[in-house]
């Protein structure tokens, strides 16, 4: 288990943070602190955008996906087309699993 890891949950217990290359060359900065999910009122903030953001670069059918960061239906039907296409559970909802193999931590 990776330091920084809740046994029971297997979330981080502080915030995840990692560089990764856009497909303009930039290095950008994912930080993964929280599950994100479809809620009312909607979450928001630059979590949610770097979300969106990734999913247009790595998802092909997504490329209308609205990077406004706001995690609503829309966003939660990206995620789960992309948990589907990459043996995740198709719940819509980026947890940490989802969240690293989103933005490549393994490597």
């Amino acid at each position: 288990m990776a330091l920084g890891m809740s046994a029971a949950s297997f979330e981080p217990t502080s915030p995840t943070s990692i560089r990764y290359t856009a497909p303009d060359g930039q290095r950008r900065t994912a930080t993964y602190f929280r599950v994100l999910t479809v809620r009312t009122p909607r979450l928001s903030g630059a979590d949610v955008r770097e979300v969106q953001r990734r999913l247009r670069q790595v998802l092909p059918d997504a490329r209308g996906l609205t990077i406004d960061g706001y995690y609503g239906p829309v966003t939660a039907a990206a995620v789960r087309r992309y948990q589907l296409r990459n043996d995740l559970t198709p719940d819509g909802r980026v947890n940490f699993d989802t969240w690293e193999v989103l933005f490549d931590v393994g490597e």
